[in-house]
């Protein structure tokens, strides 16, 4: 933590140990096996500042103790006790901000057209796109000819926001010690959007270690872990969205101000889907799309719903050290019980929403007509889905 702030166990082991590629594999043959106080345990829960050592054991010798789980090889992790007549207090907080290391770069509209044409006509098929389109697509009006780039700072944030707080308490006398860790770490999102600008991770961690001496020959301690984590964002997947979606589709915002009104000289009454509307953008905008995309990702920021990710996670063990050394010199036994218990679901609320599709008139960017697909509902009921749970007894 001196160095980088790293907050995880994986993220500390990637690249700092000889032999081990990526944060779990040695030497190539194989996850290891990863030993959370002595018992098997995900460290995906783990703070890093709960860490008190972290030993690899690479060859086969020293992985015989776990059986044949640790074929390829142990990772034992060591969480922090207190120390008896030694009481400390540490509080450690930081703001940061995580920027992409690169995001993709789209062609515009008018270069994804030209090179579609240099595609069909090495096909021996006939270019699909005129050179007057070429042309409104690279210089037109940017809701009339749509040019999207979903990755642009119309949409995304050049970085995203995270806090991170962490308080560690310890000590005790020659009877009992504690140790105890409560942190929180929140991340922001890159959505710039609707829903998107709401996003975030939220991420509380308590752990307690109490070790006791229940006599000159036994000794304990109880272990307590509880790890709540929640993502809130938008429903949909707007990352793969994004990276499929052409830019000349159409426009995911069609604004009021270029829609004609009632007594237009030109075509058809462009205001009766605007007046009977029950949804809209900031009472700007009306969401875009065509009868073969009823839904989008933009929309989806906007009008889709809520979805939020929960995640529980809750382990314990208890501890007995009997030293029979008066009885043979070297002779000791412990006793090892355990329980975890992890549960993750979806819940969302989900809204449907309509999509319009513009009439353009021939002469002017002005809308003479909307046409309408969809159904704007808003039920306020709550769907849960992608539920999983374990529970595991360890002894």
């Amino acid at each position: 933590m001196q160095y980088d702030n790293i907050q995880s166990i994986s993220d500390a082991l990637n690249g700092r140990i000889p032999g081990l590629l990526g944060s779990s594999n040695i030497r190539g043959i194989g996850d290891a096996l990863f030993i959370v106080d002595g018992l098997p345990r995900d460290i995906s829960t783990i703070n890093l500042s709960e860490v008190a050592q972290i030993t690899v054991l690479k060859d086969i010798n020293a992985s015989l103790l776990y059986g044949s789980a640790a074929v390829n090889g142990v990772v034992l992790v060591t969480t922090k006790r207190g120390l008896a007549h030694k009481h400390q207090i540490n509080v450690s907080g930081y703001y940061g901000i995580s920027v992409p290391t690169a995001l993709p770069k789209f062609l515009s509209s008018a270069d994804f057209m030209k090179l579609n044409n240099e595609a069909k006509v090495n096909d021996g098929l006939i270019a699909q796109y005129d050179s007057a389109s070429l042309s409104n697509y690279s210089l037109g009006n940017m809701y009339r000819y749509p040019n999207v780039d979903y990755y642009s700072g119309g949409y995304l944030k050049s970085f995203k926001p995270f806090f991170r707080a962490n308080t560690e308490l310890s000590g005790g006398n020659d009877v009992a010690t504690y140790y105890a860790n409560l942190g929180w770490n929140q991340t922001g999102s890159l959505l710039n959007f609707g829903e998107g600008k709401n996003a975030n991770q939220n991420q509380f961690n308590v752990r307690g270690n109490v070790d006791f001496r229940i006599n000159y020959f036994i000794k304990s301690s109880i272990d307590a872990v509880a790890v709540f984590n929640n993502t809130k964002g938008p429903v949909g997947n707007y990352w793969s969205s994004a990276s499929t979606m052409k830019p000349n589709l159409f426009a995911p915002l069609i604004p009021f101000s270029l829609i004609a009104p009632d007594n237009a000289i030109l075509g058809e009454l462009g205001t009766t889907e605007l007046k009977a509307r029950k949804n809209d953008v900031n009472g700007m905008y009306l969401l875009g799309g065509t009868s073969s995309y009823l839904t989008n990702q933009i929309a989806d920021g906007y009008s889709g719903g809520v979805n939020e990710n929960v995640q529980r996670t809750f382990s314990f063990n208890n501890r007995i050290d009997f030293d029979l050394n008066q009885l043979v010199k070297g002779l000791a036994f412990h006793t090892n019980v355990s329980f975890d218990l992890y549960t993750r679901y979806d819940q969302a609320i989900t809204n449907t929403y309509s999509v319009y599709t513009p009439t353009w008139d021939a002469a002017v960017d002005s809308i003479v007509n909307l046409t309408k697909d969809g159904n704007d509902t808003r039920t306020g009921s709550q769907d849960v889905s992608n539920s999983y749970y374990a529970r595991r007894f360890g002894f």
